[in-house]
């Protein structure tokens, strides 16, 4: 008989109920740990739980993989330190106290712990000095490479997709001029994302040597004008006005070693997976954000 391998998926959001269908479609046992346990799908065993209290971890099982992807409930410094810093701290410490054989833990983070902002190639190895709330997600990383747990991070950036569509709207409600400030970008479809996480995890358990960090990025990284101006193209609009919410952050991440590990994207650019949303008009049922 096989043995079965077991998931904990702590903060099982969006990407987190995405990842644990996978899971479930590839024989894992998976239990989900979100405040509204309600909300996880069948055939994910249900946590309610705050991982910022570490009390309500008693009941939590023995799993070979954990995955951590809190989303913060607020984006303040405060917000950041409850999800990121204390929530993984409580983690960590519960996992070591309890003596947990954890074959090993992802940390869901993001590339904003990058600081480059000149058009530079970044890669796992680039230099790490954030500002404002990257702190805090480099400080959880910190934390995290000093446990004594087997560990991989996964920076993620520009997540989009269905319930994502922020910039689908702005181009449709015609915002799209992009004046003197045009970075280049960097996205990465959700679907992709929870891809990334059990391909990792696949690997890992057969034998395959992770290494401690990867890029959660597509294979283009793209001048903010040039995706706007292909979603405009795309929706046959003429944009009047200017984008509403733009970046001084301007780097272009790289993810060659996550290729190299041998992941093959769903959506390998932003052209492949805004055009399904497009396509379907996935956008259109949702009000365009203020």
């Amino acid at each position: 008989m096989v043995d079965q391998k077991s998931c904990l998926i702590v903060g099982c959001g969006d990407i987190g109920t995405r990842l644990a269908k996978l899971l479930l479609s590839k024989g894992f046992a998976v239990w989900g740990v979100r405040r509204n346990s309600d909300l996880l799908p069948h055939g994910v065993n249900r946590i309610a739980s705050d991982i910022s209290v570490e009390r309500t971890f008693s009941n939590w099982p023995v799993c070979d993989y954990v995955v951590y992807a809190i989303a913060a409930s607020e984006r303040t410094d405060e917000g950041y330190y409850q999800a990121y810093v204390k929530g993984l701290a409580n983690l960590t410490t519960w996992l070591e106290k309890t003596k947990q054989n954890t074959r090993r833990l992802l940390y869901v983070s993001s590339s904003r712990v990058y600081h480059q902002q000149n058009d530079e190639w970044v890669t796992e190895t680039s230099e790490t000095l954030p500002l404002g709330l990257g702190q805090r997600l480099l400080e959880a990383e910190q934390l995290l490479a000093k446990s004594n747990l087997p560990s991989t991070i996964v920076r993620f950036s520009g997540i989009y997709g269905p319930g994502r569509e922020y910039l689908v709207k702005q181009v449709k409600a015609g915002y799209g001029v992009v004046k003197s400030n045009d970075p280049y970008t960097n996205r990465i479809h959700q679907d992709d994302c929870a891809g990334v996480l059990a391909y990792l995890i696949e690997q890992d358990n057969q034998g395959v040597e992770l290494a401690k960090c990867y890029n959660g990025v597509d294979h283009q990284p793209a001048r903010l004008s040039d995706v706007v101006g292909w979603l405009a193209s795309q929706l046959s609009i003429e944009p009047t006005l200017p984008l509403s919410r733009t970046s001084n952050s301007s780097k272009r991440c790289s993810n060659r070693l996550l290729l190299d590990l041998g992941y093959q994207f769903k959506y390998p650019d932003y052209k492949a997976g805004y055009q399904e949303i497009i396509d379907k008009g996935i956008y259109k049922n949702a009000p365009f954000p203020r």
